[in-house]
């Protein structure tokens, strides 16, 4: 649950961040930040989306999703499942929980079935991210395996959070757009995954000049030197940040 003092002060630090002229990195690492002093979070994913077609353009991750990022995609683009971030972007409010849509029952998810449990994941948000009419984002966290997933409060909260997170991630884009003249932070961050009959699949020997490499921290990085679009800087996942959970923040303890 989050505390309406915690909620008040999430939301007005989130504002402040969202006009504080931040590059989308910087915006996505301060924005994440914010949130998990108001609410528990485990691992997360933090993309750009073209707004058309949904499709990623630029992404930050944490482990141990990028252990499994592409059973992640593959699941994402070529396999029938609950609570696809394309799902979530038909919703008024743009956010649900994997709980809420598998009413609890997880294992109807091939998602958490083959890819989340593995690795010791269970309960999942995701939330698509949008301001003026646009989706500009998607957001989704995860809580490690257990019983408890987020509730219904956390789920609401982090909701009204992804109108802000939306609107940041806009000023953002188009701070990026005014200096390097691109109107996207980049072409699809995963390119090298192309449709092969019914679903997507990774294409081990790449013919799009595509670079996948591991930083020397263990991080996943993808550059995309030959693309027709305007060249995707070379990206890493967010700085290790240790299970930092909510009820911990000494700040929250005078709240009533």
């Amino acid at each position: 649950m989050v505390r309406p003092a915690q909620k008040r002060r999430g939301l007005d630090e989130l504002g402040r961040l969202a006009s504080a002229g931040l590059s989308v990195d910087e915006f996505r690492a301060a924005s994440l930040s914010t949130l998990r002093r108001s609410v528990t979070i485990d691992a997360a994913f933090y993309a750009t989306v073209d707004d058309a077609t949904m499709v990623m353009t630029s992404a930050l991750s944490e482990h141990p999703l990028l252990d499994a990022a592409a059973r992640f995609l593959d699941n994402e683009y070529g396999v029938a499942d609950v609570n696809k971030f394309t799902d979530v972007a038909d919703l008024t409010n743009g956010v649900a929980s994997l709980d809420q849509v598998t009413r609890g029952d997880r294992r109807f998810s091939p998602r958490y079935r083959d890819v989340m449990a593995p690795i010791g994941l269970g309960d999942e948000v995701r939330v698509v991210l949008r301001s003026r009419g646009r989706s500009w984002g998607v957001l989704c966290l995860h809580r490690e395996a257990g019983e408890a997933g987020f509730d219904a409060d956390e789920v609401a909260f982090l909701g009204r959070a992804g109108t802000i997170l939306g609107e940041g991630l806009r000023l953002a884009v188009a701070t990026a757009s005014v200096s390097t003249g691109s109107p996207t932070p980049g072409g699809p961050v995963f390119s090298s995954w192309m449709p092969t009959s019914r679903s997507y699949r990774p294409i081990r020997r790449r013919n799009d000049g595509s670079k996948r490499s591991t930083t020397a921290a263990g991080h996943l990085r993808y550059t995309f030197p030959s693309l027709s679009w305007p060249q995707l800087p070379p990206l890493a996942p967010l700085p290790p940040i240790g299970r930092q959970r909510a009820h911990e923040s000494s700040a929250e303890t005078a709240d009533g």
